[in-house]
């Protein structure tokens, strides 16, 4: 009896255990300055099956921006383990000891917290005026060729004018802006002929002091991969502020409201000059006969999901590239080439990464073995190779061996049985079902059900069912493999809930918060909409996307003026009044209600 009752809870615990999932937080760093940001990395493994997505923090004194999402899944030798991976990059907003709170996820019944994490932020380069504003504290390797005038003025630069082919190269331009303006210029991004250009949210607003006087900078950071050697131009950036737009204002404040009168202005064309780079190509020394022609910093992990199978029957190798490169670009793996085995490759997936404005992440990719015959084999490791352009370096990768157990009767087998029944044909393999025939020789199909209408109206009733089932598996499988039906189906919930948090910080009176959750529900909304991605959009880019979907205009006019009041509101105490933020956010409501009608 005690035994029983040993071993019973011995199996509650076991199975507790079982369900059981650790949540933890950490960062890449505890100590920077305003001018850094941090990588904070919420990580959750166990048994991770229906476990709700956090929500994005919310974390005092900083700036959140999502920065992607992985899995990891692996069964080896019969364990199982599953983990994901949710990061965000936090930008501080002010200086002191800042808290970054505890976390909480519920699942099956039970709250998880991470513990919460110090962060000490100081204020960087020390200022240049007595302002005491934040200055932007960032070198570059190549000094910039500003052009404009002293109201505003726009500079494009590179961090290296030499680079490899398929090497990330960061170009970065700043918009300079000492008046205030009533919403967004119309900015033109360089032509980049000859490179893979992938962009590199979030954009950085900071002031700098140039020549005396306070700026407002606005900066944006593009990744480009070259795809030949040779000298490459990266084309004119322009930007144009429309001349009824320029407000007058103290030269001191570029955010000051104290003068609202329109400045009978011009309109302001800026534009950089071209820059030019040289793209080596890479280097025979060293170079390996099989060189995959991937370009970076990678490392690699293996697993296989079973080690005993039977003939026929599919055992499937993971393979896990990661690290800091054009993920895009990863070339796959080269496949050991097996003839007791049919060998395919049974898909591939992608998390490109973009933090600290370094492009990476992980590429997976799944091949499918299918032993033809039994006995005890080995999959030998699968291997590939990349140019580190940092180290000037080829390297190669590989993953590790695999014996599996493979029971059963071969194809050859199989084929080679035969034998004959009477009134039957001869068999020739033992998955046919032979043809039977009446003692005259003619096919015996009298009095069979098969042509009864009861029998057809009976056997339809699973078959609708079978299809039901189908159609409803089809849209689940559209929801999870389609981005962008799945991200226009929560377009207006996301933005509902979006705006919701915005309610909450109304009631609140949390000025800054309010504004920030209504420019982020409209930005997204339109992101979700039209599958593209929401950070780092700019007005131009959402001025084409509209005229392209016929968007009319008076719809136009009301989306650029609410995130134009949004950016406004966030700085001018006149719009912190209870009524004009309420009659902000009814205006947010309206405008996505009527953009869905529109666009039916």
């Amino acid at each position: 009896m005690r035994w029983l009752t040993f071993i019973i809870v011995l199996s509650l615990i076991s199975t507790a255990l079982a369900d059981d999932i650790s949540f933890t937080a950490k960062v890449d760093r505890t100590a920077v300055s305003l001018d850094e940001q941090i990588t904070l990395e919420l990580l959750v493994s166990g048994d991770i099956q229906g476990l709700p997505e956090p929500a994005s923090p919310e974390i005092p004194g900083f700036q959140v921006y999502g920065a992607g999402r992985s899995q990891q899944f692996s069964y080896v030798n019969g364990a199982v383990s599953s983990s994901v991976s949710y990061k965000y990059i936090l930008m501080p907003q002010q200086t002191g000891t800042l808290t970054i709170p505890s976390q909480q996820i519920a699942h099956k019944g039970r709250t998880y917290a991470t513990s919460p994490i110090s962060i000490s932020v100081t204020q960087g380069a020390p200022p240049q005026t007595q302002s005491g504003r934040r200055q932007e504290a960032q070198s570059d390797d190549q000094q910039p060729v500003r052009s404009g005038n002293r109201d505003f003025f726009i500079e494009a630069l590179v961090g290296q004018d030499t680079v490899f082919v398929n090497e990330q190269l960061t170009l970065t331009f700043r918009f300079y802006q000492g008046k205030r303006i009533y919403s967004q210029p119309e900015y033109s991004p360089p032509s980049a002929t000859g490179f893979w250009v992938e962009d590199l949210p979030p954009q950085k607003n900071y002031y700098r002091t140039v020549g005396g006087r306070d700026y407002y900078v606005a900066e944006v950071k593009t990744a480009l991969f070259a795809t030949g050697p040779g000298k490459k131009t990266i084309g004119k950036a322009t930007l144009q502020i429309k001349g009824d737009d320029l407000f007058s204002m103290f030269d001191r404040d570029p955010f000051g409201l104290f003068d609202r009168k329109r400045s009978p202005a011009k309109p302001v064309l800026l534009e950089t000059e071209p820059i030019e780079v040289v793209v080596l190509p890479l280097p025979a020394e060293g170079k390996l006969p099989d060189f995959s022609g991937s370009v970076g910093d990678f490392k690699m992990s293996t697993s296989i999901d079973k080690t005993e199978v039977e003939v026929n029957q599919p055992v499937t190798v993971t393979v896990k590239l990661y690290g800091t490169g054009n993920i895009k670009t990863l070339a796959e793996p080269v496949l050991p080439d097996l003839s007791d085995f049919r060998i395919f490759s049974s898909g591939k997936s992608e998390n490109v990464s973009k933090a600290g404005y370094v492009v990476g992440g992980s590429k997976v990719f799944e091949t499918t073995f299918v032993p033809k015959k039994p006995g005890s084999f080995t999959i030998p490791a699968i291997a590939t190779n990349f140019f580190d352009p940092s180290d000037r370096a080829y390297r190669e990768l590989a993953g590790q061996e695999f014996e599996i157990h493979v029971t059963g009767v071969s194809n050859e087998e199989i084929a080679s049985r035969g034998t004959t029944f009477p009134g039957r044909s001869d068999l020739v393999a033992t998955d046919i079902r032979p043809i039977v025939y009446s003692e005259n020789g003619a096919e015996d199909v009298g009095g069979l059900l098969v042509f009864s209408l009861v029998f057809v109206a009976i056997n339809a009733i699973p078959v609708l069912s079978v299809a039901a089932v189908v159609a409803l598996r089809r849209r689940q499988d559209r929801l999870q493999g389609d981005v962008a039906y799945r991200r226009l189906r929560r377009a207006v919930r996301f933005a509902k809930s979006k705006l919701a948090n915005a309610q909450t910080h109304l009631g609140r009176h949390d000025a800054d918060a309010f504004y920030a959750e209504i420019a982020r529900a409209l930005l997204q909304y339109i992101g979700d909409k039209h599958n593209i991605s929401a950070p780092g959009m700019t007005n131009p880019q959402i001025e084409a996307l509209f005229a392209e979907r016929s968007v009319p205009e008076e719809l136009r006019q009301r989306f650029f003026g609410l995130t134009a009041l949004c950016d406004e509101g966030r700085f001018s105490k006149a719009s912190h009044g209870s009524d004009t933020m309420t009659k902000t956010l009814g205006e947010a409501e309206k405008w996505i209600v009527d953009f869905e009608e529109k666009q039916r």
